[in-house]
């Protein structure tokens, strides 16, 4: 497979297959996938339940490796994934511990003014400001996918994906949701 040129922070997926074997059959999960992503491009990845969405992020992220290419900013996500996974965001559908998030995902030589200037930027940016006292428990639906949100950009990761972000969310709230998305992803 020889890529295509690629600009500065591009995402390149070329997906030849991802499957596994159950007794003797093997079961194809992904299959001829092309995508080239530009940066600031939001991208939705939509179908029904057991289409093959999670399984995609898992194998565009470096998670689950598909026979195939995934080149970020033209590095390989599966040949570099040790050196790489530290600049890659990903939300999964479940909830997300987030008492220590930004020290653990912030360098660690991170002076703590900046990032509490970060964790304020965040908090902002995602309309949680006046959540940042709140005990998780007592969010709601829609601020607690934030939250979840929030734990993983507060690293600014140069790649950032998110699987079923407004799963559960009245269509309101998920519209508010991909309105913040949008702010991250200009």
């Amino acid at each position: 497979y020889n890529a295509p040129a690629v600009q500065k922070n591009q995402l390149a997926i070329h997906i030849e297959e991802r499957s596994v074997r159950n007794l003797f059959k093997k079961r194809i999960l992904l299959e001829n996938i092309d995508l080239s992503i530009d940066p600031g491009d939001m991208v939705l990845v939509l179908g029904g339940s057991g289409a093959g969405k999670t399984t995609f992020f898992n194998a565009v992220m470096g998670y689950e490796k598909a026979r195939g290419k995934i080149v970020h900013d033209g590095r390989d996500i599966y040949k570099e994934y040790a050196q790489m996974k530290y600049e890659i965001g990903f939300v999964p559908q479940q909830d997300l511990p987030l008492d220590t998030a930004a020290q653990m995902k912030m360098p660690a030589d991170t002076a703590n003014d900046a990032r509490q200037a970060r964790i304020d930027q965040v908090l902002e940016m995602l309309g949680l400001q006046r959540e940042r006292d709140s005990l998780v428990k007592k969010l709601s639906g829609g601020q607690k996918k934030r939250l979840n949100i929030a734990v993983e950009f507060i690293a600014d990761p140069s790649l950032f994906s998110l699987d079923e972000p407004d799963s559960g969310l009245d269509g309101i709230m998920a519209a508010g949701l991909m309105e913040n998305l949008r702010v991250i992803a200009d």
